[in-house]
């Protein structure tokens, strides 16, 4: 998929206000929007969320790289692995829709872009990723899942319940756009190192001189850029 994301980002802001003046195109919605209805939790006995962020952000949407609907609100269920679509952001929630499922099928909202990627080799699945950095030969992407945490009855009068919650998990794939294979990455340095498949020394080195920890994504998504120009 050639989408230009790098272009897109250098030239977000722009992008964005020349969309902003334009009425969203939805005349064509059953393309991309499916006629499922969003799902709603009802209670909030628990700690976290069902989402990637619980407020609707302003989006676009895009098929085979061409806008076809703007100023929507895009929100991520994660633990759903939904895209939900509102027409607008003044729209209540219950009128949101579930985005079709195809890698023909991306959308952008502020700084973030979701694809949906079918299965194959370091996939275990197919579902939506978000994407980090796209390059010539590597692309960087984050996957975002959540899990359940059942809650606890206190044991004692000194301690207190722990609340069920939906914990948040985060896996970097790397994939290598020619083979299009994925490596979800570990978290230690020195196996991130290591999956880069480059020279040690000139890695730990651009390390150093950039005063990056790899660990931390500002640090990864820097270094995989690096290794894309070797």
């Amino acid at each position: 998929m050639k989408k230009q994301f790098l272009l897109l980002f250098v030239i977000s802001l722009t992008f964005g206000k020349a969309f902003s003046q334009q009425d969203p195109v939805n005349s064509n919605s059953e393309q991309y929007l499916t006629n499922k209805p969003i799902f709603i939790p009802k209670d909030k006995d628990y700690r976290g969320s069902h989402y990637e962020n619980e407020t609707f952000e302003k989006g676009i949407i895009y098929m085979n790289d061409t806008p076809v609907a703007v100023n929507v609100g895009v929100r991520y269920n994660a633990l759903r692995d939904e895209i939900e679509i509102k027409e607008n952001l003044a729209l209540p929630e219950n009128t949101a829709r579930v985005l079709v499922k195809s890698p023909t099928i991306y959308v952008r909202s502020l700084n973030k872009i979701f694809v949906y990627e079918p299965q194959t080799e370091g996939l275990e699945s197919a579902g939506y990723l978000q994407l980090l950095f796209e390059g010539e030969n590597l692309n960087l992407y984050k996957k975002i899942t959540k899990e359940f945490v059942e809650g606890m009855e206190s044991v004692n009068s000194i301690t207190g319940d722990v609340p069920a919650m939906f914990k948040q998990n985060e896996t970097y794939l790397l994939n290598r756009k020619k083979q299009n294979t994925f490596e979800a990455l570990e978290s230690s340095k020195r196996k991130r190192i290591d999956a880069l498949g480059v020279s040690k020394k000139e890695i730990k080195s651009f390390l150093k001189d950039k005063d990056l920890n790899i660990k931390r994504e500002d640090g990864l998504i820097k270094t995989v850029k690096f290794v894309d120009t070797l």
